[in-house]
């Protein structure tokens, strides 16, 4: 198939950020000079364009030049694969670029690239926040159609611009329950994401040290039912340490670290509150729709539990309890799903339900599975892995068995599978494998740390003053010895 022919974000990133060619210079590194002579097209000199932009701030005065050398009618035509050179400046994320070619052609922004999409949506795609709330600004809603705005949704919330998606979501509430050609939601994309969220994120130490102390407060503006422009966090006004004001500001300049990680907290609170706009405004359509709210909730729920994001689930149950009772296709619930990919504190969810854990560690899947069954079985390997070595591996395994063994009733440790196993028979079925690869790596372990402690004494005793005195004195001994 011919490649102009794709489709898909994909194609578009493609079609603006294949290879180009080198950016010319002149002998001495400066930029070229065009004299009287004026570009005749806008593809004379698009290569150059697309160098440009790849080359970065660097070469903007370039850009700029050929930008007043080109007609503002020549800024809208476009190459073969559809984009215009707003399209490019869009991709390469330079604010100033795009400014300097839509105050030559105002019209720019509205005309659309490669698969009919903005240059707003490419800038979305890519993460270009800047870019994106300039881009918004100067195309106009007017312009854009309902499927623009769940793209633009879509992309935020793919490119961590949670608050470009907050915008988008409070001016537009019924995009909550639009489906893309994949049947799937805003919601089903956020659930994917992990990193979105303070418990997917890997923090270091230090990070993690003062992620705490590091307070951000979303103004009225940034949560649900906003119609405001770009939202910004404040820092005032908590009950929280001393930090507060200028002197908090100063603290967030200059000490090193602090800036990151207030920027990573905040983008998990815009996250969060992004969770709760769309599952308020999902739960509002249950009584005025069909089940449609329902089966979006449920399975982002599940999608949720799996990739272990306790924010998004604990929001969800907080806003419909019954959820709690919800079921897969297989007949788990959000538990049993927890269970099956070890996500220990969406599990610890349970104990919070008082008696009502009792009736849902009952449930069986459509394999005859109780709760423990599920944990029974062999984690997956990406899972495995978070610990090194078969031993700590196994450790780790039937820790965790044992901590489910517990919550259920006594009666289910002894109930069978289809397969006519009960838990503690199919556990050890299923890690026999790695019980062995255990054991090799114990016996391994132990052989090596033996001929280390070894090697270790010998160089002692070979060094030792006694050492070397019992070597003088060694023929005494003997012939002492001999005599008696």
């Amino acid at each position: 198939m011919h490649k102009n022919k794709r489709r898909g974000p994909r194609h578009i990133l493609y079609a603006v950020a294949k290879p180009v060619v080198a950016f010319p210079k002149t002998v001495s590194g400066s930029v070229p000079k065009f004299g009287d002579r004026e570009p005749k097209s806008l593809n004379m000199y698009l290569p150059l364009y697309r160098a440009a932009l790849k080359a970065g701030a660097r070469h903007t005065k370039f850009v700029e030049e050929l930008v007043n050398k080109i007609s503002a009618n020549d800024l809208e035509l476009k190459n073969k694969d559809g984009n215009t050179a707003l399209c490019f400046a869009a991709a390469s994320g330079i604010t100033w670029i795009a400014e300097v070619m839509v105050n030559k052609n105002i019209n720019l922004p509205r005309i659309r690239g490669s698969q009919g999409v903005t240059p707003l949506y490419m800038a979305a795609l890519l993460g270009h926040r800047d870019m994106v709330w300039y881009l918004y600004s100067v195309t106009g809603d007017e312009y854009l159609k309902l499927e623009d705005f769940f793209g633009l949704l879509v992309a935020a919330i793919s490119s961590d611009l949670y608050d470009f998606a907050l915008y988008v979501l409070g001016r537009h509430p019924h995009l909550a329950i639009r489906y893309d050609r994949n049947r799937e939601t805003a919601l089903h994309v956020l659930a994917r994401k992990p990193s979105a969220f303070a418990s997917g994120s890997r923090l270091g130490i230090w990070e993690r040290g003062i992620y705490p102390w590091i307070h951000v407060e979303l103004p009225n503006k940034s949560k649900c039912g906003s119609n405001s422009s770009r939202s910004q966090a404040s820092v005032n006004n908590y009950d929280g340490p001393p930090l507060t004001g200028l002197l908090w500001l100063a603290i967030k300049l200059r000490v090193p670290g602090i800036k990151a990680v207030y920027e990573k907290k905040l983008s998990h609170m815009q996250a969060l509150e992004l969770v709760k706009c769309l599952c308020e405004e999902v739960m509002s359509q249950v009584e005025s729709q069909s089940g449609d709210s329902f089966i979006i909730s449920s399975k982002t729920l599940f999608i949720a539990t799996e990739f272990g994001i306790v924010e998004f689930v604990a929001e969800l149950i907080s806003t419909y309890p019954e959820f709690i009772w919800m079921v897969d296709d297989e007949n788990r619930s959000l538990f049993h799903i927890a269970v099956m990919h070890r996500r220990a504190k969406i599990f610890s969810l349970i104990y919070s339900i008082g008696a009502h854990k009792d009736l849902i560690t009952s449930y069986k899947d459509r394999g005859d599975n109780n709760m423990l069954h599920l944990a029974g079985k062999l984690a997956p390997s990406y899972l495995l892995n978070v610990v090194s070595g078969p031993a700590l591996q196994m450790q780790r395994e039937l820790l965790w068995f044992k901590e489910v063994e517990k919550i259920v009733q006594p009666a289910y440790k002894e109930i069978r599978d289809s397969n006519n196993r009960t838990p503690q028979m199919l556990f050890s079925d299923e890690h026999k494998g790695l019980a062995k690869e255990g054991e090799d790596w114990m016996k391994h372990t132990a052989s090596s740390c033996m001929l280390v402690a070894t090697l270790i004494t010998t160089k002692k005793i070979s060094t030792s003053p006694y050492h070397r005195g019992y070597l003088l004195l060694r023929p005494r001994i003997i012939e002492t010895c001999l005599s008696l």
